[in-house]
C-alpha cells in the first residue's frame, strides 16, 4: 500500500474529499492545516491555486491570510491565482474572504484591480444574486449600471440579471436610491429580462419602482416591435401569470 502523503487523493464513504490538504481546510482545523501546508512547502501554482479555492469557498479567513502570508513570493509571479479566487468569491457570496483579498491585493499588487476584474466579479455576485458581495465590489469601484461578460444574457447588466435570474431582493438593492433617469435607462432592458426569464415577480418589481412611463421609449433590446409597448408586453405576460400587474 502506498504512503499517504499530503498531496494523496482521500476518498470518503459519500464522496471525495481530495488531499489532506482539502479535508483539513473544508473541516476547519486551523493547526491541523497549517501542519500540512508547512509539510507542503507549496510551490507551485496548482497548489497555491488549490488552497486558495478551498479557503475561499469555506470563507475562512485564518488560513487565508496565513497562505497569502506563505505564498506571496510564487504569488508575484502568479497574480492569476489572485484574480481567480476573488471571482470565485464572488461566485460563492464570500464577503470575508472576498474583503480579506481585496486587502491584500490593495496592499501588494493593486494594478491587478482593474475594470475586466471588477465586471467578472460584479457578473457573478449579480448571477447568485449575492447582494453583500456587491456592496463590496462597488465599494472598490464597481459600476452597477455596467454591461457585465459572461454566460446568461449577452452583455447584461446587473439589473437584467436580476430580473432575467427572479432575484427581488437584488432587484430591490439594484433600484434603491435611482434617479428616474436612471430607471429610464435601463427599463426596457430590464423588463425584456424578467419576461425572457418568465419571472413575474421581477415584473411586478419593476413596476412598482416606476418604470412604466419608461417603457414607450424605442429600444433595439430585442427584436420585438414596440408600438406601443405594451400590446407586446401584454401578450407576453398572458403566458406567464393570469395575476394582473
Amino acid at each position: 500500500m502506498s504512503p499517504i502523503t499530503p498531496a494523496s487523493e482521500l476518498e470518503g464513504d459519500s464522496e471525495c474529499f481530495g488531499t489532506p490538504l482539502n479535508a483539513a481546510i473544508k473541516s476547519q482545523h486551523h493547526d491541523l492545516t497549517i501542519t500540512i501546508l508547512d509539510l507542503m512547502k507549496l510551490a507551485n501554482v496548482k497548489d497555491i491555486r488549490d488552497c486558495l479555492q478551498e479557503a475561499v469557498i469555506v470563507d475562512d479567513i485564518v488560513i487565508l491570510q496565513y497562505h497569502l502570508h506563505h505564498a506571496q513570493p510564487i504569488l508575484l509571479d502568479e497574480q492569476l491565482s489572485l484574480t481567480d479566487a476573488l471571482i470565485e468569491s464572488a461566485q460563492f457570496g464570500r464577503v470575508n474572504a472576498g474583503r480579506r483579498l481585496f486587502s491584500f491585493i490593495n496592499e501588494n499588487y493593486a494594478a491587478i484591480i482593474n475594470d475586466d476584474l471588477l465586471t467578472k466579479s460584479t457578473y457573478y455576485a449579480s448571477f447568485w444574486g449575492h447582494v453583500e458581495f456587491l456592496e463590496l465590489l462597488a465599494q472598490h469601484g464597481a459600476n452597477m449600471e455596467d454591461k457585465l461578460t459572461g454566460e446568461g444574457l449577452s452583455r447584461a447588466t446587473p439589473i437584467m440579471l436580476a430580473a432575467w435570474r427572479g432575484n427581488t431582493e437584488l432587484l430591490r438593492w439594484l433600484m434603491r436610491g435611482w434617479t428616474k433617469a436612471q430607471l429610464a435607462k435601463h427599463a426596457c432592458r430590464a423588463v425584456i429580462a424578467a419576461i425572457d426569464g418568465d419571472q413575474v415577480e421581477s415584473l411586478k418589481n419593476l413596476f412598482e419602482a416606476g418604470v412604466r412611463e419608461s417603457l414607450y421609449v424605442k429600444t433595439e433590446v430585442t427584436n420585438y416591435s414596440f408600438v406601443p409597448f405594451f400590446t407586446t408586453l401584454t401578450e407576453h405576460f398572458t403566458t406567464l401569470s393570469s395575476t394582473p400587474l
